[in-house]
């Protein structure tokens, strides 16, 4: 067991092992930290269902950044709540920070020059807060007060401007980032901005992951077979009660066209073939 480790972030979020640490980032047991301040803490709500509290304090510019990258390593369909002290057991303290929050988004709402932006952030911290709530058997349950009927006209009119720009970027932004991917993978220490699919490169022993996550090469080869004979059987596959591990990781799902879910990671068969033909 590897105690100083580069996928820290992803070992702590799915949490594989008791510890690890890398740099100034460091978890034990359910809690990862930054420096010694606690970022975020798996927890387990009602009714068994695991989620995690993170921090909602503002640090240093490195603290930021190690925020961003455990936020990014936490598995799609995990609840996130954000709370300002993620070391506490869920409280009432925590339910009227939110009920501050919604305050504060409300009156930004109001004096703001784009209200029907800040209305989907209004919005989404009230989803967020009776969603904690109801986890965590609080009575307790918010609603956007302001009438916003007129806003939500203008959200529908903005969707439309919004999502051709977002087109326009997202293509920039997957053209800029795939230049960086090159460099990534002829080995280059750049980071590579995500992308709709993951990425694999061979680092010595190991397979590293475009999100920095590291495992064994035995394992990927091992696996990738069992991978491509499934895809290329279009048998679709998930874990139910079925473990196939991948080091320190667990295959979540195949589909039935190839594409690999584990945890935050997406790979595409394409790039499972390319990587297997590399280590044939």
């Amino acid at each position: 067991m590897k105690i100083v480790r580069k996928d820290v972030c992803h070992v702590w979020a799915h949490q594989t092992q008791e510890q690890a640490r890398w740099e100034n980032v460091s978890f034990s047991g359910d809690t990862i930290r930054s420096y010694a301040a606690p970022i975020a803490r798996h927890v387990t709500g009602k009714n068994g269902v695991k989620c995690v509290l993170f921090t909602t304090s503002t640090y240093s510019v490195t603290t930021a950044k190690h925020c961003g990258e455990i936020r990014r390593s936490i598995p799609s369909g995990v609840p996130v709540f954000n709370v300002d002290s993620p070391k506490n057991k869920p409280s009432a303290s925590d339910v009227k920070g939110y009920a501050a929050r919604i305050h504060a988004a409300e009156v930004a709402m109001a004096k703001s020059t784009k209200p029907a932006v800040r209305l989907l952030e209004l919005q989404a911290i009230v989803n967020e807060a009776n969603a904690f709530c109801e986890m965590f058997g609080f009575k307790a349950r918010f609603a956007v007060t302001a009438d916003v009927s007129a806003l939500k006209e203008q959200l529908k009119a903005q969707a439309i401007k919004d999502e051709a720009k977002r087109k326009r970027d997202s293509a920039k932004a997957i053209r800029d980032a795939k230049e960086k991917l090159a460099q990534w993978l002829a080995g280059e220490s750049v980071p590579v901005p995500q992308l709709p699919t993951d990425y694999l490169r061979i680092v010595g022993d190991d397979v590293e992951t475009t999100r920095h996550a590291i495992v064994p090469v035995a394992h990927v080869k091992r696996v990738a077979k069992l991978i491509l004979r499934k895809a290329n059987a279009g048998e679709a596959w998930h874990s139910n009660g079925e473990t196939i591990r991948v080091g320190q990781y667990q295959l979540d799902s195949i589909d039935a066209d190839g594409t690999v879910n584990i945890g935050c990671h997406h790979f595409e068969k394409s790039e499972i073939e390319r990587i297997a033909a590399l280590l044939a």
